[in-house]
């Protein structure tokens, strides 16, 4: 096991990635701009390692929809104050400190947003099919509805 630093990483924090035979299996997040070492307070981990999974077996390889079908009712919402990444949020979630992003990043959202647009952000409306219940519109060169795309990370915030 290895362990890289990863600096800057995301908004307000570094990371060390723990790799195994050459794959990161975690990162392990601190503040962004400060040193770490054995005594520190791990901020949170984050991982896009599908290896990685809840109990009920919902990670980084799991649609938005097979995560509903196990955790409930998804909310998307994301906050222009935290690098604009959608997450997505269900009525039953697993834990309170897991939090779940969409396959989109802070790219091109999944959801539907009602304008005009505050700093934070929420929305029970995909994009793109029919055949989802909150689903509307189209999206362009895409095959899939919003709720078919991957999560692309869990995060873990053990602040």
């Amino acid at each position: 096991v290895e362990f890289i630093v990863e600096s800057p990483f995301i908004v307000d924090f570094d990371a060390l990635a723990v790799r195994k035979d050459g794959e990161v299996q975690y990162y392990i997040l601190y503040l962004a701009g400060q040193s770490f070492s054995d005594q520190d307070v791990i901020q949170g981990l984050l991982t896009d390692n599908p290896k990685f999974q809840t109990a009920e077996k919902i990670g980084s390889s799991s649609t938005i929809r097979e995560a509903e079908q196990v955790y409930g009712p998804v909310t998307l919402s994301y906050n222009t104050q935290n690098e604009s990444r959608e997450y997505a949020r269900f009525a039953n979630q697993p834990a309170g400190n897991i939090s779940f992003a969409t396959g989109s990043g802070n790219a091109e959202s999944a959801g539907i947003y009602a304008s005009p647009l505050g700093a934070y952000n929420e929305t029970q409306q995909f994009k793109g099919c029919s055949n989802h219940p909150v689903c509307a519109g189209s999206l362009p060169d895409r095959r899939l509805c919003a709720a078919d795309e991957p999560i692309t990370l869990l995060r873990l915030d053990l602040r």
